[in-house]
């Protein structure tokens, strides 16, 4: 049953009919179910501490902490009311691990039922087990792309930035363009081990688990014989991350039509994934589109990103009609629409580094009949949609025309809520063997002082305690004592000093705020910080002005 349960949490968290931001009830209602199992949780502690036999005082010690920690937690809530509930980004959070609590302590009772002693230990691997799997889901099913949209444009796409490909667009008809594309391979050829064919294997396995089979890419030199495309493709040249220049005078482009017969290519280091600024590789290559009407001349074009982000076309002449072509980013086309209402950036005071983005969103699914207007999406706090969750991942402002963009990372993962429920498990399963090897230790040391093995309800208050000596008086003082010393020590050291009598109160003075590199802090932080980053030391002396120096 815990294991239905489990699998039922999991799959429950990915929806695709629609948005994902509430539960079952809503959000204050679910904040008073909290409560409820919170206040259950105080009164069952209470009603063990007055049951408990008092001559057990370690496990009625632990319980009266328990009781007075959860009551005091219970009575500011209540006292604060609404105001006490957590906001509703946090409550999606209490939710999901709200549900995977409950699929754990189901499996604890079933691991107590076969395992006995050991629920908690097989418990805790089990999580860790599921941990495990979710990185193979991961890897496999994960599908990761990002959709940027400026202010007042309609999406219907994402983009792949790890993967590339060649449209070939028709723009004839009126009401739509006919789209082929072709996908370009920029893996380098050989020195490929068993492990990169098996992860490949796994991505591609993925890829048609998730709807979006790998079609065969283009590599360079190879040349594509397909009857959807208009005519035959080779690819000549690719360059995974270069840059253009303009022709010297004199030199002859290698492109015969296009904006590419006025550029040559520069090729550049391709990024290691590493490099600061997290630029992303912009592609170049040289294409050859070879006419099935063999009395027409093949035609080379310079397909360039650069020039797809600038939204310029490479324009050719096929059979008498007209064809745009780019080299583009894998597009993966999506049921629904979003448009961009507006985005908004915040920097630290005083700089230009951001601190929090935020888009508000119109979201269109006429498939779903789901037309939502005015949905915000901010920093740590994405978005979940149609079996996608959207994160804030950046924002852009076009050096042309001024129009703010934003950058969402768009996620496709159906086992996003494994590791919500691995925690839980992992985290119930450590308390349930904590627990379970306390009760044991404690139940071992009654043994000792009783000498005999006792029920407890048998147990006879004031038995004597065979085999143990007593504690002196001073065994007992001195641990309070040096408690006491370290104590006093501290209360010294934290004591605020005085300044005397005509001096100047630093310390009043370092307690007043600034503005450093948009952090709000206090002086002395700042003069402590760049003192230990000077000499290592966080205090400096100056000597007296009649003193002499070497």
């Amino acid at each position: 049953i815990g294991t239905v349960m489990t699998v039922l949490v999991i799959l429950g968290g990915d929806n695709k009919e629609g948005v994902l931001e509430v539960s079952w009830v809503d959000w204050s209602s679910l904040w008073k179910v909290f409560l409820g199992m919170l206040g259950a949780g105080w009164l069952a502690s209470l009603v063990g501490l007055v049951k408990l036999d008092r001559a057990r005082q370690i496990e009625r010690a632990a319980l009266a902490v328990v009781v007075v920690g959860l009551g005091a937690l219970l009575a500011v809530l209540l006292y604060q009311g609404e105001a006490a509930r957590l906001s509703d980004s946090a409550m999606r959070i209490l939710w999901q691990l709200m549900k995977g609590s409950m699929a754990a302590l189901v499996l604890l009772a079933g691991c107590a039922m076969v395992f006995k002693k050991r629920a908690g230990v097989v418990l805790l691997h089990a999580g860790v087990g599921l941990m495990m799997i979710n990185e193979l889901v991961v890897y496999s099913l994960h599908v990761e792309s990002q959709m940027q949209i400026e202010e007042g444009q309609t999406v219907n796409y994402t983009q792949d930035t790890r993967h590339l490909e060649l449209a070939i667009v028709d723009p004839s008809p009126a009401d739509y363009d006919d789209v082929t594309v072709v996908p370009i391979d920029d893996t380098p050829n050989g020195g490929e081990s068993w492990s990169d064919h098996l992860g490949h294997a796994l991505r591609s396995l993925g890829r048609t688990i998730a709807g979006r089979p790998e079609p065969q890419a283009l590599k360079a030199g190879e040349q594509t014989d397909d009857a959807r495309l208009p005519c035959d493709v080779q690819l000549l040249q690719f360059f995974p991350n270069s840059d253009l220049r303009e022709l010297k005078k004199g030199e002859k482009p290698q492109a015969t039509v296009g904006e590419g017969v006025n550029f040559a290519v520069v090729e550049r280091r391709p990024g290691s994934g590493t490099d600061m600024g997290g630029e992303i590789d912009l592609a170049s290559a040289y294409v050859k589109l070879i006419p099935r009407d063999k009395s027409a001349e093949p035609q080379t074009l310079l397909l360039s990103q650069l020039f797809t982000l600038r939204n310029l076309p490479q324009s050719v002449d096929l059979g008498g009609k007209q064809y745009n072509v780019f080299l583009r980013f894998e597009r993966i086309n999506k049921p629904y629409a979003i448009r961009l209402n507006d985005v908004s950036q915040t920097t630290y005071l005083g700089t230009s580094t951001p601190r929090d983005y935020s888009s508000i969103l119109h979201i269109i699914d006429q498939q779903l009949g789901i037309d939502r207007d005015n949905v915000r999406v901010w920093m740590n706090n994405p978005l979940r949609f149609a079996g996608d969750t959207f994160y804030q991942s950046g924002y852009h402002r076009d050096p042309v025309t001024g129009k703010e963009g934003t950058t969402l990372q768009v996620v496709s993962n159906t086992g996003w809520m494994i590791p919500y429920v691995a925690v839980t498990i992992v985290s119930v399963g450590m308390l349930a063997h904590f627990l379970l090897t306390l009760s044991r230790f404690l139940a071992r040391r009654r043994e000792a002082v009783e000498g005999v093995r006792v029920a407890p309800a048998a147990r006879k208050r004031g038995a004597a305690t065979a085999g143990i000596e007593p504690v002196s008086w001073t065994a007992r003082l001195l641990p309070w004592a040096v408690v006491a010393l370290f104590a006093g020590m501290m209360l010294s050291r934290v004591r605020m000093p005085v300044a005397p009598a005509g001096t100047m109160d630093l310390n009043a003075f370092g307690a007043l705020p600034l503005a450093y590199e948009g952090r709000v802090k206090p002086f002395d932080t700042l003069a402590r910080t760049s003192l230990r980053a000077i000499s290592g030391r966080e205090t400096f002396s100056d000597p007296p002005a009649n003193e002499k120096h070497d």
